[in-house]
Parts: C-alpha cells; sequence; structure tokens
C-alpha cells in the first residue's frame, strides 16, 4: 500500500464502510468525491504470467495496469463502483468474489486488493496413465518425441478418462472418489466432486464448465457442472424419451453452444443407439439426429457444423458417417463390406479424421490400422499404420495436427498387460515412432493442445 498522506481518524475506520466487499482507509483531500486505491496481485505460475498486464475499469475510467500493481483513482462521485478487470490470459483467474463493488463515500479513501491467480500451462507435452490394469497408476508427462517422462501425481491412484482444458492449463480424470481437476504443470487440486459412479469428463472450449457421465450399468445420464459454481450445481443434459436407458460420449463444439450424445433404446435387440444435439442454454430439448441403427461416438468437425461418428445397420459393418447439423442429412465417410471403421478422432482445425479399421485374418483374429480421411476431400484416405494383430487405442492430435498419438500392442496375448504408446505423422509415408518401452501398461495417452 501507498502510505496515506492525511491522519486517519478511528471513527471512520470502524464506521465508515459498511459492505464487506471493500475496505477504507482514511480521508480524502477532496471532500465532495471520493477515491480508491486498488492493489493488483498476481500469483501462480511466474512463467506464465501476462507480462503485458491488464486493464482496469472503475465507471467511465479505464486504463491499463501492470500484473503487480497499486493504482488510486480519485474525484469518484459516491455510490457503489464495479471494478472490472480485462484482458486476462485464460490460464488466469480473479480470486475474489465475483461481481467486486465497493462504495464510495466524500472525502475517504476505500482500498480494494485483487488477486488473480495464473495456472502453469503444459506446453508440447503428451501425459499418459502407466501401470498395472485395475491396480493403482501414475501419471507420466513426457515431451513429443518421449524424452523427459516424469511422474506428475503426488500418488498411486486408478486414474482412467484423462482429458485436458482447452488452454493446457487443467487435467481432469475419474477416480473411484469422483472426478478431479488438478492444475496440469503442479497437480495442485483445484476440484473434485462426485463419487463412484461419476466418470468420462469433458471439458467446455472455455474450461469453465464439465460434462460427465453419471450412472451405474444401463441407467446412466449427461451432467453438466459449472466450475465457478461449484457442487452440486450440475444440470441434467439428456432429458430425453423414457425408452432412452442409457446417455454417454458427450461431446461439445467448438464454441461451446451445443452438446452431442449417444442415447441407447432400452431392451432393443439388436441394441440401437441413436446421436443426439442439445444446445446448452437452459431448458433446451436434444434433437435426435440418426433414427436406426447403433450409432456411437459422436465428435463434431468442420467448424462445428457437421458431427462425425460411427455406425451400422443391422449388425452390419460399421462405417464412419457425417451428418450436417442444418439440414440432418447423413452420408458416408467409408462404406466398406468387409471391414469396421471405428473410433474417430478430429483434427484441431476440424478437417482430418483419424480412425481405425479393423478386418478379420486368416486365423480368424482380428487385424487393425490408423487410417486418416479428409473431410474436404473424402477420396483422399490414407493408412498410417500397418495392420496388427494387437489391441490399438487412438489418443489426440497434436496441437498443430501434424501427429496423432496412440495405444498398441504387439498380440491380442499382450493387450491387458504390455501397451506401449507410440505417434506417427498425418503424412503416412514416415513409419510410427514409439515413444514409451516398459513391462507396465501405458494407456489413455493425450497431446497437451498448447503447443
Amino acid at each position: 500500500m501507498k502510505p496515506i498522506q492525511y491522519g486517519i481518524a478511528l471513527f471512520f475506520i470502524i464506521f465508515t464502510i459498511t459492505s464487506c466487499n471493500y475496505n477504507s482507509t482514511g480521508t480524502n483531500q477532496n471532500e465532495d468525491t471520493g477515491a480508491l486505491n486498488v492493489v493488483i496481485n498476481t500469483i501462480g505460475s511466474n512463467e506464465d504470467f501476462d507480462e503485458d498486464g491488464y486493464k482496469l475499469k472503475i465507471g467511465s475510467q479505464t486504463q491499463d495496469v501492470n500484473i503487480q500493481d497499486e493504482v488510486l483513482i480519485e474525484d469518484l462521485s459516491e455510490g457503489i463502483y464495479e471494478i472490472v478487470l480485462t484482458d486476462l490470459q485464460s490460464n488466469c483467474e480473479i480470486t475474489n468474489e465475483i461481481p467486486i463493488e465497493v462504495k464510495i463515500t466524500a472525502a475517504q479513501t476505500v482500498n480494494k486488493d485483487i488477486q488473480i491467480k495464473c495456472y502453469g500451462i503444459l506446453k508440447d507435452k503428451i501425459v499418459y496413465i502407466t501401470g498395472k490394469p485395475l491396480s493403482n497408476r501414475e501419471l507420466i508427462s513426457m515431451g513429443p518425441d518421449g524424452s523427459n517422462k516424469k511422474v506428475i501425481s503426488n500418488e498411486p491412484k486408478r486414474f482412467e478418462s484423462l482429458v485436458f482444458s482447452s488452454d493446457g492449463t487443467k487435467i481432469a480424470y475419474d477416480y473411484e472418489d469422483g472426478i478431479h481437476v488438478v492444475s496440469s504443470k503442479t497437480y495442485e487440486s483445484i476440484y473434485r466432486f462426485g463419487g463412484n459412479y461419476d466418470y468420462s469428463p469433458v471439458f467446455s472450449p472455455d474450461g469453465t464448465s464439465i460434462l460427465y457421465t453419471s450412472g451405474l450399468g444401463n441407467d446412466s445420464r449427461i451432467y453438466k457442472l459449472d466450475l465457478n459454481e461449484g457442487w452440486p450445481s450440475s444440470r441434467l443434459l439428456s432429458v430425453v424419451e423414457h425408452e432412452y436407458e442409457t446417455h454417454n460420449t458427450p461431446t461439445f463444439s467448438s464454441d461451446g453452444s451445443l452438446i452431442a450424445f449417444t442415447g441407447r433404446i432400452r431392451n432393443q435387440d439388436p441394441i440401437q443407439n441413436n446421436i443426439f444435439i442439445l444446445s446448452t442454454n437452459e431448458n433446451s430439448l436434444p434433437t435426435k439426429f440418426t433414427d436406426t441403427g447403433n450409432n456411437r461416438n459422436p465428435v463434431f468437425a468442420g467448424d462445428g457444423d457437421r458431427i462425425v461418428f460411427q455406425s451400422s445397420i443391422d449388425q452390419e459393418n460399421m462405417d464412419l458417417k457425417v451428418v450436417s447439423i442444418d439440414d440432418k442429412i447423413i452420408t458416408n465417410l467409408t462404406n466398406s463390406e468387409e471391414f469396421n471403421e471405428h473410433s474417430p478422432r478430429v483434427s484441431p482445425d476440424g478437417i482430418n479424421v483419424a480412425y481405425i479399421q479393423s478386418k478379420p485374418n486368416t486365423n480368424g483374429s482380428a487385424e487393425s490400422a490408423i487410417f486418416l480421411i479428409n473431410l474436404e476431400d473424402p477420396g483422399n484416405v490414407i493408412r498410417l499404420t500397418e495392420f496388427t494383430t494387437g489391441l490399438i487405442n487412438l489418443g489426440n492430435f497434436s496441437p498443430d495436427g501434424n501427429y496423432i498419438v496412440y495405444v498398441k500392442t504387439d498380440s491380442e496375448r499382450q493387450q491387458f498387460d504390455e501397451r506401449e504408446i507410440y505417434k506417427v505423422d498425418i503424412s503416412g509415408t514416415n513409419n510410427p515412432i514409439q515413444l514409451t518401452n516398459n513391462s507396465t501398461s501405458d494407456t489413455d495417452p493425450k497431446w497437451s493442445p498448447v503447443k
């Protein structure tokens, strides 16, 4: 604080301020107006601070302030003022209760401290889960070439469903005691909610809310939690016809205005799932985009105007399809009579779709490989890996969209024990690069979205 130039009467310290949202320090030289002394304090990850500072607005006055600063604003008329601080980086947030309001009294100076916390950004790293299945495991981060492996979890847990926030500052995962949100860089706990039957978290694009699935077995529903409001502010999203018993695989559109998810019809044989889209506006109802077949794993693509999903009709082979949100027209991306195409992943620019193609081999086992298709040129299909009899699980694309990370085993026998992580570039001209090699199982690799 700057020193007060004028004497402070004890009477004013005790009685002048009545609101719990501000503090008073003493008299102001001008008897007709008051003053406001604002102290800006930024804490957290120093290397991820925004050195350009912020913009501070009180009433009609706006000025630039530094990340550590003290500003005296004088000649304010009596009344209630809201202090607005803008131009914060996406990894920074104000820790004060919002809105920040102060009461200005003539001839008085009010002090107000504003604290901004900036979370570290885990840039150009791959985070994955390592350990034996169905046992306590660790979270590991590594460079994009597999170097500098580091344990980032502070204790072994049965981690599941690892996901990054879009700004690279947070990681969410589910565990037997609920869903956890932690700092991606320091593993500091930010939030925990739910219980044993809450799982598969998905961040909104702005990182302020999380979708998750809640329920057991064939009775699950999708909820949304506003991280600023806190638990239990969850709102049931998938309010659809009673015939749908299971709702899962939720995903946000790139602007966060829409949610797509899968709904399974009750007591249907063969199994029938449909794709739904729901606005994030209050009291909206879902729209069904498919009518028949087993339709699953929706992901938004293009500019958020399309959804790619996997689909099979009457237990025939599974293909990839795309539906236009505006006109609900469905077209095939793949159309094979002998292969199954599934598990679509969309590149950051929304144009490329990586997926797994599976086929039976001469020994009666399944063989799988990773393929890439361009939404603007569906005839342009590239095989990225050789076919293998082992397990393949796709992770996600690198921030620049040039690579995709995935899990592979060398044979079906190893699929629960020795899973390793690889990456492959989307050109299809180079061999995959193995990133891990150990006796435990490495799973669920996620590339940080920030390069």
